[in-house]
């Protein structure tokens, strides 16, 4: 018995594996080998929370000396440099879990990845609490408002990296 030809075509071909996406790619960069063991995990992580207080706090300094429109974007910028720097490395050095597609990661690397996620979900959800309770006794004291723009500046920046800082801080050696 011979398959119809419209039959052929319902079948799934085969589809070969896709290749890894370019962040897959250039993190996999061997030389950020140096850098994928604890010690120097959590030596970026420190550094790298480092630069985004002096990025946050250089902007907060120049808002508050009155910076005109060069001159603010001008600190930012040289700022803003080291900062990305040290964040890309500090993403490497995690093998870019937080940063790479789901289709680029096995199974063992979604689940740590999503477990991290988790974890700073929790974490981030009882500091905006905290805030949340806090704000309204602060408001009412009649403080300034610099520091609340410099707390939001780091609730900003505490939830955008605490995933890969909880990495930095509990991946395991690289095997090798």
């Amino acid at each position: 018995m011979t398959t119809p030809a419209h039959a052929m075509h319902d079948r799934p071909s085969p589809s070969p594996s896709p290749s890894p996406g370019p962040v897959a790619t250039a993190i996999a960069d061997p030389r950020y080998d140096r850098f994928r063991n604890p010690r120097w995990r959590r030596r970026l992580s420190v550094a790298q929370l480092t630069a985004t207080a002096a990025l946050i706090g250089v902007g907060a300094a120049a808002l508050q000396l009155g910076a005109g429109p060069v001159a603010f974007p001008v600190a930012l910028a040289v700022a803003f440099v080291p900062w990305m720097l040290i964040t890309g490395t500090l993403n490497a050095s995690v093998h870019g879990l937080t940063e790479i597609r789901d289709a680029d990661l096995d199974e063992l690397q979604r689940r740590i990845r999503d477990a991290v996620y988790r974890r700073a979900y929790r974490i981030v959800s009882t500091v905006v609490v905290v805030l949340a309770v806090v704000a309204p006794f602060a408001a009412g004291a009649g403080l300034d408002t610099g520091p609340a723009l410099v707390a939001g500046a780091l609730l900003f920046a505490l939830v955008i990296g605490l995933p890969v800082h909880l990495l930095a801080w509990t991946l395991p050696d690289d095997e090798g």
